[in-house]
């Protein structure tokens, strides 16, 4: 029988959920101490980069809301997500890179390992003509499973004013 590999834990000794661990890599700093049989660190990685204030707030600025399609949660309550994940995807800890999330779809994209992809323009079945709560036009996203199936897609306000939402697999 393998041995069993010790959950991540908090500097207080409390496990994380593969979910807790993967949200908090995106927006904290955070080292690697792995650990041998012996009770002493073998490696020691690299500090996790989070995003700084200034970075924050710009994205804030531009996204106003919860970037995911349909939730309006403000930015006080929103997280910072990569948008190709820092620990998995390798992605940068830039303003191209990030998008503003709500604590709870910043935690369903992670336990759902969804991607995200920001949509410039309408794409057949993804219907994004609509802005942003202030007005302006915004960013809109597209999030889709690993397999490439859009999750949550922008949706739009056809000319009956019914709003149209895709629907998750």
């Amino acid at each position: 029988m393998p041995p069993t590999v010790p959950s991540a834990v908090t500097d207080a000794g409390v496990p994380l959920s593969a979910t807790e661990l993967a949200a908090a890599l995106c927006d904290c700093a955070m080292t690697r101490v792995v650990m041998g049989a012996a009770g002493l660190p073998l490696d020691v990685g690299r500090t996790r980069r989070a995003f700084t204030p200034a970075q924050r707030y710009a994205v804030i600025a531009r996204d106003r809301v919860c970037a995911w399609n349909g939730c309006s949660v403000p930015p006080a309550y929103g997280q910072l997500h990569h948008i190709a994940w820092w620990h998995r995807d390798g992605g940068a800890t830039d303003l191209d890179n990030a998008l503003l999330l709500c604590g709870f779809h910043h935690h369903e994209v992670h336990r759902l390992d969804l991607d995200v992809e920001h949509v410039e323009r309408a794409e057949p079945g993804l219907l994004s003509t609509l802005g942003s709560p202030t007005g302006g036009e915004g960013r809109r996203y597209v999030f889709r499973t690993r397999g490439g199936r859009a999750y949550n897609a922008p949706g739009a306000v056809p000319a009956g004013g019914a709003r149209v939402e895709a629907v998750p697999p």
